[in-house]
């Protein structure tokens, strides 16, 4: 079945979440908070990337990372590998510390780029950990009101858009009051942008394909494409086909079958459940998939 995209490419910016395997924390004291700022630093200056804002919380992070070259999984490796092995070794335990893959969106800089700074450092003031986004200590928010800021972090893009710290500040605590998720308002689950964004990012694609890594997964195809194709199907699987292969987010999925987006997850998960012991299901959503793959966008 297909994978989570990981589209890499010169210039990338990706709203990168991680959470502790089975929820457990991944952050018990300062020192694993300052450790992990320390690798995260370490990797952006080895593989040249440009970390814009972060935020740390006991049993997850994000990230608004820029890559430069075409080197994500480099990036994250180095972190979360090299993370795992010391904080094992420091509290004496083994195996997965991080709960599966990481989410990685690719980010459309223009239209998204501000709502997900200001949704990164409102995380600790929605989960009840400080009253106000400066104040929590593991956060890049801080240090946007600050002279100075360390190293890693890359302020300028973002403070470019405000004619103050102050100004931004007031930006951000603004969004207390909007909703945006960008996992559930990810087009295919992958990207967050607009659909101009898309059609340009395909063109690049297509220009300078030896740049591009995980292209393939980006090629989804519009949603009245998968509907049209799939009509006479059981709706439980126009549900998991749409999820998969059309250029749609799970908003959009949960809305055309009056569902919550966390009825279309459990939808998709159920049904993928049953492909072990339905051969015949699995068959049908193979040939489905070999039929659109050979239909032009």
């Amino acid at each position: 079945m297909p994978h989570p995209l990981r589209l890499e490419f010169p210039g990338a910016v990706y709203h990168i979440y991680s959470r502790g395997n089975e929820r457990k924390d991944i952050f018990r004291s300062s020192q694993d908070y300052e450790l992990f700022l320390n690798i995260l630093a370490e990797a952006a200056l080895t593989f040249d990337g440009l970390v814009h804002a972060y935020c740390l919380l006991p049993n997850h992070f994000h990230l608004l990372l820029e890559t430069k070259d075409s080197n994500l999984s480099q990036v994250m490796k180095r972190l979360l590998g090299l993370y795992t092995v010391r904080f094992n070794k420091k509290h004496q335990r083994s195996g997965h510390l991080f709960q599966g893959r990481y989410k990685a969106l690719i980010v459309d800089k223009d239209a998204y780029f501000l709502q997900l700074s200001r949704y990164i450092h409102l995380n600790p003031v929605k989960a009840k950990l400080a009253k106000v986004p400066e104040a929590y200590r593991w956060s890049s928010m801080r240090h946007y009101l600050k002279e100075k800021s360390p190293q890693f972090l890359f302020r300028d893009f973002t403070l470019g858009s405000f004619n103050s710290s102050e100004a931004y500040r007031q930006f951000v605590m603004e969004g207390l009051s909007q909703a945006l998720d960008p996992f559930k308002d990810a087009m295919a689950g992958a990207l967050l942008g607009t659909e101009d964004f898309l059609e340009k990012l395909k063109a690049r694609i297509t220009k300078k394909a030896n740049q591009f890594h995980g292209k393939e997964a980006l090629f989804r195809k519009p949603l009245p494409d998968i509907l049209k194709r799939c009509d006479d199907y059981p709706r439980n699987l126009r549900i998991y086909l749409l999820s998969k292969y059309a250029r749609a987010t799970q908003k959009q999925i949960g809305e055309r079958f009056d569902i919550s987006n966390t009825a279309v997850s459990q939808s998709v998960k159920r049904l993928e459940a049953r492909f072990v012991k339905d051969k015949k299901l699995k068959q049908t959503v193979e040939e489905f998939q070999r039929i659109m793959s050979n239909v032009n966008n």
